[in-house]
This record gives structure tokens, C-alpha cells and sequence, in this order.
């Protein structure tokens, strides 16, 4: 998979295998495998046969890779077969080695990317972010323990709005949420059965934040501006697969994957327009910083007040389906790209 990772451009006629695996540079990702921090994971098709492969490597200060940034930070290499390429094989690849490295507590991955490449946006949806350029190429690095911001890659996240902080979660927010979450008709709404327990509400935070660890996305907070900062809700984005419509993470859904905009407020907070006001700003965010290209939000029928911000945001409805967990229909509704 090292020549797949080198010979990526469709338009340009394949070069050589010999010719490319014998450069220095680009055999150097592979030569001697096995040797002290190499690690990789390999995607198999139905058949069993190799369709594609993602791996790390240490390299020392005095021979650096392309994407070199440090001895203690590895450079990760990815390569897919052609016809494997757009099945989202290369994000469940990533997302594997990511939680691989993040288990061995890995301060950080790097790699080389040229400006180019449409994976640019894959390493900035899952994290990565550009430290560097050299020629015509990106250095990206994705940190694992805060090193370079003090708190991990999603951590200590915030978006501002002229009303509204929005920021990722933390195990504290469960006692504000318990409100919204035994509330029966929010939770209707969501497709869910009230909680009866606060411990119940300290489990549905803990999922939220295993998402944002594992997918770099998940529920914010909604909280208002200062300087009377108080929980009114929640806004975010969770990946489902579709083919059950069911909460997932890219690595598990691969090419069924869809990122969905969803958001909850207190009754208290009902009818000042902070949904709206969220998914706006976290529809923004979305494109710009994770480059997702499709977005959508489940909606039940009967969720009129969802519907409303739906239309207030520009989604427009399409299919409908009934997700598994909920049994009851669902509303798609398509998010407009940016302009």
C-alpha cells in the first residue's frame, strides 16, 4: 500500500511500482518493518484481500520523513486501492490508528499531505491541523494529549454567537442536563424514553464525550453569553449509519456514515430562537472545520417546534425512514453547502 499512498493521483497515468518503491523517501515508510513504534492496520475486502492500509513511523531528527515534526511524533502513511477509494475505507483506517495511538499514549501523529489531495479534508474532519508547508505540501498534526493547547484536539472548544457560548461537554453538565433529559416531551422529540436518575443523565454525557474522543465531533453545550452564563441545552453533531439509521462512528458506519445535526432545549428556553442561533453557528463550523459534505437532521413527524428551526436554517425535508432504535418515522432533512 506505500506505492498506493505515492500514486494517488486518478488523472495522471500510474508510475512505475519499482520507480516509486525505490525512492529513499518514500520506501523509507516501509522498509525494515517491524521495527521499535512501527505500527499499522490494514482494511480487508469481502474476499479477504487488502484494500487498503494505514500505519505510523518514528523518524529520527538527522533522516526525517516528509511530515516530520518531531522525534517522539510519528508520521502516519495511508494508502487504498483505487476502486476502494470514496467508501470511506480511509476514515475507518485513520480512526483506528488514531484510537490505537491515543491508547498508547502517543502525544501526537503527523503526516505530509499535498495541497491537492481531496485528503485534506478527511485528516481535518478527523483532527489534524496545519502546521507547516513544504513546496506544494501540507504538514498536518493531530495532538493526543494536549501538548501544544493544553487540553486534547476537541477540548476546551468553543464557538461564540452574539447570545450563545457553545462548547463540548464535560462530566459537570449532567447535573444541569438532568432537567432536559427526564422531561418527556424533549426526549419524545429526540426519540428517546425520559431518564428517571440522575446517574442515568451522567451516562448520556459520558456518550457524548466518548463521541467527541472518538470522532472529533459530538454534542456542545449551549449555554448563554456572559456575564449570566447558565446550561439552556444542548447542539451538536453525531455520526449515524444508514443503513439503520442508529448512532455510530465513522470507523464502524465506514461508508454508511452520515454526520447529523441535531439540538435539545430546556422548556425553560423554548421560543427565544437559541436552537436556531446554535445550528446555525455549528452548521458553520461543520463545513469549515471538519469538512463534512453532507449534513443532515432527523426530525419525527411530529416534532413541529424542530421542524420550524429546520426551515429557519434553510434544511429543506427529503426522505423519510423509520431508524431502528426509535421505530417511528423520521423526517431526513438536508442541509444547504456553504455558499
Amino acid at each position: 500500500m506505500g506505492y498506493e499512498a505515492a500514486a494517488w493521483r486518478p488523472e495522471q497515468p500510474r508510475p512505475a511500482f519499482d520507480a516509486v518503491l525505490s525512492n529513499p523517501r518514500i520506501s523509507g515508510y516501509t522498509d525494515s518493518w517491524g521495527r521499535a513504534g512501527d505500527y499499522g492496520v490494514i482494511a480487508e475486502g469481502e474476499d479477504g484481500t487488502p484494500i487498503g492500509a494505514a500505519w505510523y513511523r518514528f523518524f529520527p531528527e538527522h533522516a526525517p520523513g516528509y511530515g516530520f515534526v518531531s522525534p517522539t511524533v510519528p508520521e502516519v502513511s495511508i494508502g487504498v486501492s483505487p476502486a476502494s477509494r470514496g467508501r470511506r475505507v480511509g476514515t475507518s483506517l485513520l480512526a483506528a490508528l488514531i484510537e490505537h495511538a491515543r491508547e498508547a499514549a502517543l502525544p501526537a501523529l503527523s503526516l505530509s499531505v499535498e495541497e491537492d489531495n481531496p485528503a485534506v479534508r478527511l485528516y481535518e474532519r478527523l483532527g489534524f491541523r496545519r502546521v507547516g508547508r513544504v513546496e506544494n505540501a501540507w504538514t498536518m498534526r493531530l495532538d493526543l494529549d494536549g501538548s501544544a493547547t493544553g487540553t486534547t484536539s476537541w477540548e476546551g472548544l468553543r464557538l461564540d454567537t452574539d447570545r450563545l457560548r457553545l462548547r463540548t461537554p464535560t462530566p459537570r453538565d449532567a447535573d444541569a442536563l438532568y432537567d432536559l433529559f427526564r422531561d418527556p416531551d424533549v426526549m419524545h422529540g429526540l426519540g428517546k424514553e425520559p431518564v428517571s436518575a440522575p446517574e442515568q443523565a451522567r451516562a448520556i454525557v459520558e456518550e457524548w464525550i466518548a463521541a467527541w474522543r472518538t470522532d472529533a465531533l459530538g454534542p456542545f453545550m449551549i449555554e448563554t453569553a456572559a456575564p449570566n452564563r447558565r446550561v439552556v441545552g444542548q447542539a451538536g453533531l453525531m455520526i449515524f449509519d444508514t443503513r439503520g439509521w442508529t448512532p455510530s462512528t465513522w470507523a464502524d458506519a465506514g461508508s454508511h456514515a452520515q454526520p447529523e445535526l441535531g439540538w435539545a432545549l430546556m422548556r425553560a428556553h423554548w421560543g427565544h430562537g437559541y436552537a436556531t442561533e446554535a445550528a446555525a453557528a455549528i452548521r458553520e463550523w461543520a463545513y469549515e472545520s471538519r469538512s463534512i459534505e453532507r449534513l443532515v437532521s432527523l426530525i419525527s413527524s411530529d416534532n413541529v417546534r424542530s421542524q420550524r428551526v429546520a426551515e429557519r436554517v434553510g434544511a429543506v425535508p427529503t426522505e423519510t425512514v423509520i431508524p431502528v432504535d426509535s421505530g417511528r418515522k423520521t423526517v431526513v432533512w438536508r442541509h444547504p453547502l456553504p455558499a
